[in-house]
């Protein structure tokens, strides 16, 4: 939270830890997905979905028996810069059946309404996970679907990712790129950059711009040709070039 606490989400209950003391707040259950509001209002999902106050200690508790929620099972929680509260579904959505990952959907809750949302091509698809980044931007990694991006206007369908394998997560990192995962093909982004690890002979080694775009220029100073070789992500070998006792841009 905005005092540096952590907050776990437990069976049996949520803690807090300020770095020093666990406070622990019973309630029975499995424990779910946190989001958090501020310090009164801490946001629990997964089957139906909790709202607990820590000053009060009081638990309110909304599922298909006492509210217009569209489904119990909680796959994913956020909320928006306007305090909305965002909500995944992995199954039993709107009284669908399915389990695992289909019939998922997407609902917004402002404390009161549950509104219902359907950006997804079929009703095979759940959702897995979804984030909010700092443009007030609303990402959802789906099951068969890929990742789905919502503007506040209009929903697009992200291509460049895998479409055919389950997604999980979808997180965003300080600088407000997007990292979202797949099962058969791993994480992706949509940070352009391109980092270099700091050489470990720094004073016969220069690397710059890093991080890059386009390209860099390498520049050692050892008296002999020395090799590059660049690899990807996965460890695979994309290109090995010989660089003399000068500058060399790589592309």
């Amino acid at each position: 939270d905005k005092q540096n606490n952590f907050w776990l989400s437990c069976k049996g209950g949520i803690s807090k830890f300020d770095g020093t003391t666990f406070t622990n707040y019973l309630h029975p259950g499995w424990g779910g997905y946190l989001a958090l509001e501020d310090s009164a209002n801490i946001w629990e999902g997964l089957f139906g979905l909790d709202h607990f106050n820590p000053i009060t200690g009081v638990w309110t508790h909304y599922d298909q028996s006492n509210s217009s929620i569209p489904s119990d099972n909680v796959s994913c929680i956020d909320i928006d810069t306007n305090g909305v509260i965002w909500l995944g579904f992995s199954y039993g959505y709107n009284g669908g059946i399915g389990v695992g990952g289909t019939n998922g959907g997407l609902a917004t809750f402002d404390g009161t309404t549950f509104t219902t949302i359907w950006p997804l091509a079929n009703p095979y698809t759940g959702v897995y996970g979804l984030t909010i980044d700092a443009s007030n931007n609303i990402w959802v990694a789906t099951r068969c679907e890929g990742l789905y991006k919502y503007d506040g206007t209009s929903w697009t369908n992200i291509s460049g990712v895998p479409l055919s394998g389950c997604s999980y997560c979808v997180a965003v990192d300080y600088e407000n790129y997007v990292w979202y995962t797949e099962v058969y093909t791993g994480v992706w982004t949509n940070n352009p950059t391109v980092g270099i690890g700091t050489p470990t002979n720094i004073d016969q080694v220069t690397v710059f711009p890093n991080p890059a775009t386009e390209s860099f220029t390498i520049h050692h100073h050892f008296q002999n040709d020395q090799t590059l070789i660049l690899t990807n992500s996965l460890g695979q070998e994309v290109l090995r070039v010989s660089i003399p006792n000068s500058s060399e841009e790589i592309n």
